[in-house]
Protein backbone atom coordinates (compact mmCIF):
# COMPACT_ATOMS: atom_id res chain seq x y z
CA UNK A 1 0.00 0.00 0.00
CA UNK A 2 1.11 3.72 -0.80
CA UNK A 3 2.48 4.85 1.92
CA UNK A 4 0.95 8.28 1.84
CA UNK A 5 -2.17 6.41 1.75
CA UNK A 6 -1.42 4.56 4.51
CA UNK A 7 -0.65 8.09 6.24
CA UNK A 8 -4.47 8.97 5.29
CA UNK A 9 -5.78 5.76 7.24
CA UNK A 10 -3.92 6.52 10.13
CA UNK A 11 -5.05 9.86 10.25
CA UNK A 12 -8.70 8.96 9.89
CA UNK A 13 -7.88 6.85 12.37
CA UNK A 14 -6.87 9.46 15.12
CA UNK A 15 -9.79 11.54 13.93
CA UNK A 16 -11.92 9.01 15.57
CA UNK A 17 -12.69 5.85 14.53
CA UNK A 18 -13.33 2.82 17.27
CA UNK A 19 -11.70 0.36 15.33
CA UNK A 20 -7.61 -0.42 15.58
CA UNK A 21 -6.65 -1.21 12.16
CA UNK A 22 -4.08 -3.57 10.99
CA UNK A 23 -3.62 -6.10 13.58
CA UNK A 24 -7.05 -6.92 14.35
CA UNK A 25 -7.85 -7.47 10.20
CA UNK A 26 -5.20 -9.54 9.73
CA UNK A 27 -6.49 -11.64 12.45
CA UNK A 28 -9.83 -11.76 11.27
CA UNK A 29 -8.28 -12.47 8.05
CA UNK A 30 -6.63 -15.28 9.13
CA UNK A 31 -10.06 -16.54 10.68
CA UNK A 32 -11.83 -16.29 7.55
CA UNK A 33 -8.95 -18.68 6.21
CA UNK A 34 -8.69 -21.47 9.17
CA UNK A 35 -11.61 -20.70 11.69
CA UNK A 36 -14.78 -22.70 11.70
CA UNK A 37 -18.17 -20.81 10.74
CA UNK A 38 -18.93 -18.97 13.67
CA UNK A 39 -15.31 -17.59 13.38
CA UNK A 40 -15.85 -16.79 9.65
CA UNK A 41 -18.95 -14.76 10.23
CA UNK A 42 -17.50 -12.65 13.40
CA UNK A 43 -14.41 -12.33 10.93
CA UNK A 44 -16.35 -11.05 8.09
CA UNK A 45 -18.91 -8.90 10.54
CA UNK A 46 -15.53 -7.24 12.07
CA UNK A 47 -14.06 -6.50 8.25
CA UNK A 48 -17.70 -5.10 7.08
CA UNK A 49 -17.33 -2.70 10.48
CA UNK A 50 -13.46 -2.05 9.48
CA UNK A 51 -14.59 -0.62 5.92
CA UNK A 52 -17.71 1.33 7.34
CA UNK A 53 -15.29 2.81 10.21
CA UNK A 54 -12.47 3.91 7.38
CA UNK A 55 -15.45 5.52 5.09
CA UNK A 56 -16.85 7.21 7.85
CA UNK A 57 -13.72 8.51 8.80
CA UNK A 58 -12.43 9.81 5.41
CA UNK A 59 -15.77 11.45 4.44
CA UNK A 60 -15.24 14.47 7.23
CA UNK A 61 -11.45 14.77 5.55
CA UNK A 62 -12.79 15.19 1.99
CA UNK A 63 -15.48 17.04 3.15
CA UNK A 64 -13.46 19.86 5.51
CA UNK A 65 -10.42 22.28 4.82
CA UNK A 66 -7.74 19.99 3.95
CA UNK A 67 -4.89 20.47 1.51
CA UNK A 68 -6.37 19.27 -2.24
CA UNK A 69 -3.17 16.35 -2.20
CA UNK A 70 -4.51 14.52 1.06
CA UNK A 71 -8.27 14.95 -0.61
CA UNK A 72 -6.98 13.23 -3.37
CA UNK A 73 -5.36 10.99 -1.62
CA UNK A 74 -8.45 10.20 0.68
CA UNK A 75 -10.34 9.71 -2.94
CA UNK A 76 -8.01 6.89 -3.94
CA UNK A 77 -8.82 4.81 -0.66
CA UNK A 78 -12.50 6.04 -1.20
CA UNK A 79 -12.26 4.50 -4.83
CA UNK A 80 -10.50 1.72 -3.55
CA UNK A 81 -13.43 1.06 -1.16
CA UNK A 82 -15.99 2.01 -3.99
CA UNK A 83 -17.32 3.99 -1.44
CA UNK A 84 -21.04 4.86 -2.98
CA UNK A 85 -21.62 6.73 0.18
CA UNK A 86 -18.86 9.33 -0.59
CA UNK A 87 -20.33 9.96 -4.77
CA UNK A 88 -21.69 13.38 -3.30
CA UNK A 89 -18.64 14.52 -1.69
CA UNK A 90 -16.47 13.29 -4.68
CA UNK A 91 -18.20 14.98 -7.02
CA UNK A 92 -18.09 18.25 -5.66
CA UNK A 93 -14.37 17.91 -5.23
CA UNK A 94 -13.77 17.12 -8.69
CA UNK A 95 -12.52 20.97 -9.58
CA UNK A 96 -9.72 20.14 -7.23
CA UNK A 97 -8.40 17.91 -10.76
CA UNK A 98 -8.89 21.04 -12.94
CA UNK A 99 -6.17 22.80 -10.45
CA UNK A 100 -2.47 23.34 -11.77
CA UNK A 101 -0.12 21.27 -9.89
CA UNK A 102 3.46 20.35 -10.24
CA UNK A 103 3.86 16.78 -10.66
CA UNK A 104 7.19 14.35 -10.13
CA UNK A 105 8.09 11.50 -12.53
CA UNK A 106 5.87 9.46 -14.69
CA UNK A 107 2.32 9.67 -13.38
CA UNK A 108 -0.07 7.17 -13.57
CA UNK A 109 -3.54 8.11 -14.97
CA UNK A 110 -5.24 7.14 -11.89
CA UNK A 111 -2.79 9.03 -9.71
CA UNK A 112 -3.49 12.27 -12.70
CA UNK A 113 -7.18 12.06 -11.23
CA UNK A 114 -7.88 9.88 -8.42
CA UNK A 115 -11.82 11.42 -7.71
CA UNK A 116 -12.44 10.59 -11.58
CA UNK A 117 -10.89 7.30 -10.69
CA UNK A 118 -12.77 7.09 -7.28
CA UNK A 119 -15.70 7.43 -9.20
CA UNK A 120 -15.31 5.03 -11.75
CA UNK A 121 -14.72 2.74 -9.57
CA UNK A 122 -17.75 3.32 -7.82
CA UNK A 123 -19.53 3.27 -11.01
CA UNK A 124 -23.61 3.57 -11.87
CA UNK A 125 -24.29 5.25 -8.31
CA UNK A 126 -22.12 8.08 -9.56
CA UNK A 127 -24.06 9.01 -12.79
CA UNK A 128 -27.15 10.84 -11.25
CA UNK A 129 -24.64 13.19 -9.24
CA UNK A 130 -22.19 13.89 -12.03
CA UNK A 131 -24.87 14.94 -14.02
CA UNK A 132 -26.48 17.18 -11.36
CA UNK A 133 -22.97 18.27 -11.26
CA UNK A 134 -22.83 19.23 -15.18
CA UNK A 135 -26.31 20.37 -14.91
CA UNK A 136 -25.55 23.39 -12.31
CA UNK A 137 -21.56 24.20 -13.25
CA UNK A 138 -20.42 26.84 -16.10
CA UNK A 139 -17.37 25.40 -16.19
CA UNK A 140 -16.61 24.22 -19.37
CA UNK A 141 -13.24 22.12 -18.20
CA UNK A 142 -15.65 20.43 -15.20
CA UNK A 143 -18.08 19.58 -17.75
CA UNK A 144 -16.22 17.75 -20.16
CA UNK A 145 -14.25 15.92 -16.39
CA UNK A 146 -18.07 14.62 -15.53
CA UNK A 147 -18.31 13.98 -19.58
CA UNK A 148 -15.35 11.35 -19.20
CA UNK A 149 -16.33 9.82 -16.10
CA UNK A 150 -19.62 9.01 -17.77
CA UNK A 151 -18.10 7.70 -20.16
CA UNK A 152 -15.41 5.47 -18.22
CA UNK A 153 -18.39 4.05 -16.41
CA UNK A 154 -20.79 3.67 -19.01
CA UNK A 155 -19.14 3.66 -22.39
CA UNK A 156 -19.50 6.00 -24.99
CA UNK A 157 -22.80 4.75 -26.57
CA UNK A 158 -24.64 5.09 -23.54
CA UNK A 159 -23.42 7.66 -21.69
CA UNK A 160 -24.75 9.66 -24.63
CA UNK A 161 -28.04 8.33 -24.12
CA UNK A 162 -27.93 8.59 -20.43
CA UNK A 163 -27.24 12.69 -20.60
CA UNK A 164 -29.85 12.86 -23.48
CA UNK A 165 -32.31 11.46 -21.35
CA UNK A 166 -31.57 13.43 -18.63
CA UNK A 167 -31.37 16.69 -20.43
CA UNK A 168 -35.15 15.91 -21.44
CA UNK A 169 -36.00 16.07 -17.68
CA UNK A 170 -33.82 19.85 -16.95
CA UNK A 171 -36.18 22.43 -16.23
CA UNK A 172 -33.67 25.57 -17.34
CA UNK A 173 -32.59 26.37 -20.65
CA UNK A 174 -29.33 26.94 -18.84
CA UNK A 175 -28.93 23.58 -17.80
CA UNK A 176 -29.99 22.31 -20.95
CA UNK A 177 -26.99 24.25 -22.46
CA UNK A 178 -24.60 22.75 -20.01
CA UNK A 179 -25.73 19.05 -20.60
CA UNK A 180 -25.19 19.84 -24.12
CA UNK A 181 -21.85 20.81 -24.05
CA UNK A 182 -21.25 17.48 -21.97
CA UNK A 183 -23.33 15.82 -25.23
CA UNK A 184 -20.36 17.72 -27.39
CA UNK A 185 -17.25 16.82 -25.03
CA UNK A 186 -18.63 12.40 -25.46
CA UNK A 187 -17.28 12.18 -28.42
CA UNK A 188 -13.70 13.48 -28.04
CA UNK A 189 -13.22 11.40 -24.69
CA UNK A 190 -10.28 9.45 -25.35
Amino acid sequence: MNTRIARIITLAALLGSPTVWGQNDMKNIEALKTGGWTQRAEAIQALSQTRQDVISALLPIMDGTFSADVKRDVAKVLGEYRAVEAVDILVRNLDLELEPRILKGLIKHADLYPISQALSKIGKPAIPALLARIAETDNFALIARCAKVCVEIEGREVAELVVNRHLEKVPTSEAKQRLKQALDAIPKVK
